[in-house]
Formats: C-alpha cells, sequence, structure tokens
C-alpha cells in the first residue's frame, strides 16, 4: 500500500507542474461519488448489488444564461440475474447538459460492461476491464441566437436573414470509450484507481456539411482511498487528472467522515471536506447518509480571471446516491431428528 501512495503522490507532482485550464467536456466536482461517469469499468464496482446515482449542477449563476447539466446512471452485478454471469457487471448512463443563449444541448446515452478479475489468490486485488457504448446527440436553437447581419445599423431587425447556413440544428453520433480500473482491498479501507479514454472515434461534431469537426479523445484518471482511522471515522482523499486535446483539468482534495451508526440495515453518517480545481475553483462540499441513501451537496468558489464576470460564483452541484443489496439466502443448519 505505502509503494502505491509513493506512485500517487509522484503522478500528482507530475501532472500539478503542468498549465491547468478549464477541461471542454462534461464534469463533475463529486466525481468520487459518480463512478460510472468515470468509465464503464467502474458499473458494479462496490459492496452492494444495486447502484442508481442523480446529479444536477448549475454553473456561473451570475451570467444571463447559466450552463446546467445533469447525470443519471444504473449499475450493477449481473450475478444477480445469471450465475453464468458471475464477475460480470453493466450499467446504463445519461447525461445532458444545456449551455449558453443558443440552447445548445449535449445529450449522451451510453451503455457500460466490464469483467472484474481476481489478480491475487487472497482476494484483495482486483481489475476490471471495461467498454461504454453508445448515442450521443447535439442541438442548438438559431431562433434564441441574434446575428449582426440582423442589424440594419440602427435596430435590430428580428425578421431579417441571419446570413448563416447551418447544414443542421441537430444530429446524432456514436460514441465509444475504454477504461480499466483497479480495486484494492486492504484491513483498514479500500484503495481505488482507474483510467479511461472516452470519445475514442473521435465523432464529428460539426454542424456544417462541408467542415468536419472531430470530437477529440479525453483521457481522465482517476484515484480515492476509504482508510478509516477508528470505527467512526474515514478519511477519502481523492483526486481526478484530465485533458482533451490542449485541455487540461486537474481535481483534487479530501473528506472526513463520521459514522453515527453502521449495522447492516442502519447506516447514519456524515462528511464534509474541500476540494481544489487548479487554476479555477475551490470547492467545498458536504454528504449525509442515511440507511441506502447518500445526498451530497458541493459549491465551485470560482477563482481564476473569470471570477470578474462570475463574483466568484462557479456554482452549485447537487448528487443522490441509493445503494441496494440482495438479500442473501440463509442456510438451514437446523438437523432433524431421525424417526424411530
Amino acid at each position: 500500500m505505502k509503494l502505491l501512495l509513493k506512485y500517487l503522490v509522484a503522478f500528482l507532482l507530475m501532472v500539478s507542474s503542468s498549465k491547468m485550464v478549464v477541461c471542454q467536456d462534461l464534469h463533475y466536482s463529486q466525481f468520487v461519488y459518480n463512478p460510472i461517469f468515470l468509465g464503464g469499468a467502474n458499473a458494479g464496482n462496490m459492496n452492494n448489488d444495486l447502484r442508481i446515482n442523480a446529479f444536477y449542477r448549475k454553473q456561473w449563476s451570475s451570467i444571463p444564461v447559466p450552463y446546467s447539466s445533469f447525470s443519471f446512471s444504473i449499475d450493477g452485478k449481473l450475478v444477480n440475474w445469471s450465475e453464468k454471469l458471475k464477475n460480470w457487471n453493466a450499467g446504463l448512463f445519461v447525461n445532458q447538459d444545456n449551455a449558453g443563449d443558443g440552447d445548445f444541448k449535449t445529450l449522451q446515452l451510453l451503455v457500460a460492461l466490464n469483467r472484474c478479475f481476481q489478480i491475487s489468490a487472497d482476494s484483495a486485488n482486483f481489475i476490471y476491464v471495461g467498454t461504454s457504448v453508445g448515442l450521443g446527440q447535439k442541438s442548438i436553437n438559431t431562433n434564441k441566437l441574434t446575428f449582426d447581419n440582423q442589424f440594419n445599423g440602427d435596430v435590430f431587425v428580428p425578421a431579417a436573414p441571419s446570413g448563416e447556413n447551418l447544414s443542421t440544428t441537430s444530429f446524432t453520433y456514436p460514441d465509444i470509450g475504454l477504461s480499466l480500473a483497479y480495486k484494492r482491498l486492504y484491513a483498514k479501507g479500500i484503495f481505488n484507481f482507474g483510467i479511461q479514454c472516452t470519445h475514442l472515434n473521435t465523432p464529428d461534431q460539426s454542424f456544417f456539411s462541408d467542415v468536419a469537426v472531430p470530437l477529440p479523445q479525453l483521457f481522465q484518471a482517476t484515484t480515492n482511498l476509504e482508510h478509516s482511522i477508528n470505527e467512526s471515522i474515514t478519511i477519502i482523499p481523492a483526486f481526478s487528472w484530465l485533458q482533451q486535446k490542449e485541455f487540461k483539468e486537474l481535481l483534487f482534495g479530501a473528506e472526513m467522515k463520521y459514522n453515527f451508526q453502521n449495522d447492516f440495515n442502519k447506516k447514519s453518517a456524515i462528511a464534509a471536506g474541500v476540494y481544489l480545481r487548479l487554476d479555477d475553483a475551490i470547492i467545498p462540499m458536504i454528504s449525509i447518509y442515511r440507511n441506502k441513501f447518500r445526498f451530497g451537496f458541493s459549491y465551485d468558489i470560482n477563482y481564476s480571471k473569470l471570477s470578474e464576470a462570475s463574483n466568484f460564483r462557479g456554482g452549485p452541484e447537487f448528487s443522490l446516491t441509493y445503494l441496494a443489496s440482495k438479500v442473501k439466502a440463509y442456510p438451514n443448519k437446523k438437523k432433524l431428528c431421525p424417526i424411530y
């Protein structure tokens, strides 16, 4: 475990030495609690049998049209449906992003599938190899936009032609991703590490038929550690590194979780912490756990050059998680007395 932490520190120093800017693809601050969004290899990677996640994020409320993002996912272990699918996991996730005056929308519907491999005899080390395959759609509402051709020099004329000739205002494209996840169980906690490449097929994103605009591949590496100090206190450090062409993002921080009750059927806890998106925002967050549910809230306090327009208001993010476990059959150990 110490060797893994050394590699983690070295990697963190390496990526933090390069210049960071906000990444261009959809992203969330509470990435630790949206694992399937970090790659299909994370589907079913949990102690429970079923997981449902919902995320909502609103960015830059101080500008006239704030950006909003929504994510929904469901994933679980396929062995619950058939013993032949042991070590296979699957999930489904939907992402939607709405940006700007033109109501520019991005919608993704992806299916995740992975296989788990035990790589040590002590049932403590696992590798998940996964993929995510699906469709994406992008659209824009030109009726909500204004163009310079619609100004006659004195007034704005909405009925005037815009002079823009889009081939389409909506298109659909295939999207493919590959990912790898590693999990290590040890006496006081769990260590997770994952990498993924999305938009592997670099789909065309152009609204013009004569101009190709490929969507760049996005590479991401994430890790988190859940380490129990004692029966009540758990620390959860984590970081995420993304790169999409020349754009990079480094997000890291930690939470401390206090368990009030941790029985099998009744769980109650609260966690709080702070994350930093390098060169962009400071992010305080809080999580409340109650039985099978977790509710999380975070707020991006923007401190980059954009703060002159954002007034340090990056945006709130809400998350809700539901975890369920199949009730295991209790073996009948009663011995019947023989009848003479």
